[in-house]
């Protein structure tokens, strides 16, 4: 039922996001994803948490990337534009507790703000967005909670690491790679 044919990199990837949203249902809190682009991955953490009841918030413009840092992001304001709200929200008909929101993170964050969250993916690929995803997320997290980091180690994503190195710089937990690229921290 996904939406896009995958390399075995890609299905790997994915392997690791379904285990990890999986086994975050055995918390209570609810899910996030910050960066959805064309809704795949938000879609199989969607079926991973079907039955449990949990609120699942969808975070993206729906309309490419923010204004980026230049001297530390390689994407382009505007990458990923070739999508939309309401492509995504096809891809969803028959998901249940799935909240979209719309704009910038963490600007559209309002609806989530009194929440605590069990697992939390971020696929934002730029610098600020990292940080500030990790800004409103990491103190939200419930203990044992999850959050995964698509291109952690990625060539043509270096702000992501920095942005999560500097926030973790006076915190207990490290990024524990899961597959190339990704990371997942587990919340102490």
């Amino acid at each position: 039922k996904l939406v896009e044919p995958y390399t075995m990199l890609e299905r790997d990837r994915l392997f690791m996001l379904w285990q990890f949203a999986r086994q975050a249902s055995a918390l209570g809190g609810s899910y996030a994803q910050v960066g959805a682009f064309r809704g795949g991955s938000a879609r199989l953490i969607a079926y991973s948490k079907e039955g449990n009841g949990k609120l699942f918030f969808v975070f993206d413009t729906f309309k490419g990337m923010p204004k980026v840092n230049e001297s530390i992001d390689l994407h382009k304001e505007g990458d990923f534009i070739n999508t939309s709200l309401e492509s995504v929200k096809k891809i969803f008909s028959d998901a249940k507790d799935v909240k979209f929101c719309q704009g910038f993170f963490p600007d559209t964050s309002e609806p989530a703000k009194n929440d605590k969250f069990s697992f939390v993916y971020i696929d934002v690929d730029i610098y600020q967005s990292t940080l500030d995803s990790l800004k409103f997320f990491y103190p939200r997290m419930l203990k044992g909670g999850f959050m995964m980091f698509d291109d952690y180690m990625g060539k043509n994503t270096p702000g992501v690491k920095k942005a999560l190195d500097e926030f973790l710089s006076d915190k207990v937990e490290r990024p524990i790679i899961t597959t190339v690229g990704q990371c997942v921290l587990i919340k102490q």
